[in-house]
């Protein structure tokens, strides 16, 4: 689902006018190739090496939460 309210797809659109940059969204969100297959869950000494490199998403900053990403071939 695409929330096309959310200010961050404001913040994130490119160059190009907001229904095409809002379609070829739901392109991407429709066709399974374009995803990964990942799991979140908690790792408190995962998370916590992330904020000591200073490396951790400040949007996670108070979360525990790790996103695992898997290749899918």
């Amino acid at each position: 689902m695409l929330d096309t309210n959310d200010q961050m797809l404001t913040d994130l659109q490119p160059s190009m006018k907001w229904n095409d940059w809002i379609k070829d969204l739901k392109k991407v969100i429709d066709d399974s190739s374009y995803h990964l297959d990942e799991i979140f869950k908690s790792d408190n000494k995962k998370a916590q090496e992330e904020k000591d490199k200073k490396i951790r998403p400040f949007r996670n900053e108070n979360s525990n939460h790790i996103i695992h990403v898997y290749n899918k071939k």
